[in-house]
């Protein structure tokens, strides 16, 4: 039918899935997302990212995320996650990239069919994502690196005053600034954008403190390649995930 809208399905949604899943809790919503999350005991976070879609009658639905992080408030962007992420159809088909119309469940414009719809996304939670969350659990517990970390980070990130939060605020910001110059004059010259071309103003000093304690406190087997850049870089994805600076760029 031309023009016609899509039943509401975020009440029933949740409802099913704190009935089915009540460890996992309904974490909001835009238009066409709905995101729920489950705290666990060993400082990760479980995300489960459902996406709708509506077409000619059909309702469409996905489980089109899914991540451990440490991240407490995750909004589904793949580079912020400090952990491991996937989506369903990689854990259907065993493939390491998106292949799209895989995983996603479909019923026609009905209340009465909603059942039906949340009880085949439920049973690909039980089938694909509750097993891959234990893996993700086991290797993120399993390195020194994830667990020293993030408990130093949660420690440090507890212990800023409102002064220091503002002014790594502000260093973010200006970094922001920098590269959002940087890209803009890599288009109108036409060269490939390169990081390391970049004006980013100095590491902030207390960030710089977090890098320096990181590395002291892990052996040399222990660290990451790229140890230096891969530990500032977790840190100011968690902080900007601690104090909700998601949108800067």
């Amino acid at each position: 039918m031309q023009g016609e809208r899509c039943i509401p399905i975020k009440k029933k949604l949740a409802g099913y899935m704190s009935q089915r899943f009540p460890e996992f809790v309904f974490e909001g919503s835009t238009s066409q997302f709905y995101a729920f999350r489950r705290e666990n005991d060993d400082g990760i976070y479980d995300h489960i990212m459902l996406q709708r879609d509506f077409y000619k009658g059909t309702i469409s639905l996905v489980i089109t995320e899914v991540t451990s992080c440490y991240n407490t408030s995750w909004k589904g962007i793949p580079w912020f996650t400090v952990g491991c992420e996937t989506d369903i159809a990689c854990l259907i088909t065993g493939k390491g990239y998106y292949e799209a119309g895989t995983g996603w469940r479909r019923c026609s414009n009905h209340e009465e069919e909603l059942p039906g719809l949340f009880a085949a996304i439920g049973a690909d939670i039980e089938t694909y994502v509750i097993g891959y969350f234990r893996q993700c659990h086991a290797k993120m517990n399993s390195s020194r690196y994830m667990t020293v970390m993030s408990s130093y980070l949660r420690s440090r990130f507890s212990a800023l005053d409102e002064d220091e939060v503002a002014s790594i605020k502000e260093y973010l910001i200006s970094a922001a600034k920098a590269y959002s110059e940087h890209d803009k004059a890599c288009k109108k010259s036409g060269k490939r954008e390169a990081v390391e071309g970049v004006d980013v103003p100095f590491l902030h000093p207390t960030v710089k403190g977090w890098v320096a304690d990181i590395q002291g406190s892990l052996k040399v087997s222990d660290l990451p390649a790229n140890a230096e850049i891969k530990i500032r870089k977790d840190s100011l994805a968690l902080f900007r995930d601690r104090f909700h600076l998601y949108n800067l760029w």
